[in-house]
């Protein structure tokens, strides 16, 4: 298991070179240039992030670092309980506590 502290840091430093590869790549387009790719780690450390929980079958970290555009796409009622209890997971430590609740209530 990662710590909070460990967790944010992580994100927030992905979240900070996924930055940095698109203004990279916006820098190229602006002059209608190719440019070359670069080989992106921030894929295996989100796998990796995801794996550092049991009972994270879902992929929320992914989840929330594609899809929600490392919160940024977050909106209030994205993500809801079967029950539509709405789940705050616009910040990375609200993820984190909300991936710690699925795994206690797998553990009952």
């Amino acid at each position: 298991m990662i710590s909070e502290k460990d967790f944010v840091s992580t994100l927030e430093k992905l979240k900070k070179k996924s930055q940095f590869e698109d203004d990279i790549g916006n820098v190229f387009l602006k002059y209608e240039e190719s440019y070359p790719t670069f080989p992106s780690c921030i894929d295996e450390a989100v796998f990796a992030l995801d794996r550092c929980f049991e009972n994270n079958e879902d992929d929320w970290v992914g989840y929330w670092v594609f899809e929600l555009d490392f919160g940024r796409r977050y909106h209030d009622g994205c993500v809801m309980t079967k029950d539509g209890e709405k789940i705050d997971i616009s910040t990375p430590d609200k993820l984190y506590k909300f991936i710690l609740t699925l795994k206690e209530n797998s553990d009952e």
